[in-house]
């Protein structure tokens, strides 16, 4: 990838916030964390603009919580999903080493938005999670007190109930809606400035 590449990206990933509710009913005042496979991002934003931009230098990403999972609770990649999902195994334990820095990484950039731009969210949207969403709000509430929204990727977007037949490639692969979130975004800003 080029720098120009790298930055169309994350300005992408930054639009793919654009048409979810709590974003619109918080007048575009937000701070979103965005959870790649091998990084983790804070965004926010002041009045729909954004004014951070913020890796996280704390290793994580989808691929450092799996790993974490497979080796803190002794389960093979078949099973990851399910127990971050939907298990009766509880992962915190093997979670919890990897959040609670990432939280406090958090922490610094919403008292960023608070003291340099008055911007105080009351939900924190979790974005680009597979699976595990669930345990990330739990472990916010409990730890640090914040409220995390992981809500879906194609939330607040009007689509009909059920694609034609030929509207959709058979061949595309849909069952990670996370890995749409540059291309929504994309999308999302070239419509915001067309209309």
């Amino acid at each position: 990838p080029t720098a120009s590449s790298i930055q169309l990206h994350d300005a992408a990933l930054m639009a793919s916030v654009l048409a979810q509710p709590e974003f619109i009913q918080g007048r575009g005042n937000a701070l979103a964390i965005f959870v790649g496979a091998h990084d983790i991002h804070f965004a926010g934003y002041k009045a729909g603009s954004p004014v951070l931009w913020r890796k996280c230098p704390v290793p994580g990403g989808t691929a450092v919580l799996r790993e974490a999972v497979k080796r803190g609770l002794g389960v093979d990649d078949t099973l990851v999903d399910s127990v971050l999902d939907d298990s009766l195994i509880d992962p915190r334990s093997a979670l919890e080493p990897i959040l609670h820095p990432v939280l406090d990484e958090l922490e610094l950039s919403r008292a960023y938005l608070a003291d340099r731009h008055s911007v105080r969210p009351a939900h924190i949207l979790l974005m680009g999670l597979s699976a595990g969403a669930a345990y990330w709000c739990k472990y916010a509430q409990e730890s640090h007190h914040l409220e995390l929204t992981a809500p879906g990727v194609f939330d607040g977007l009007d689509f009909p109930a059920k694609p034609k037949p030929g509207e959709i490639d058979e061949s595309v692969q849909t069952g990670s809606t996370a890995l749409f979130l540059p291309a929504l975004g994309a999308a999302l800003a070239a419509a915001e400035v067309e209309g």
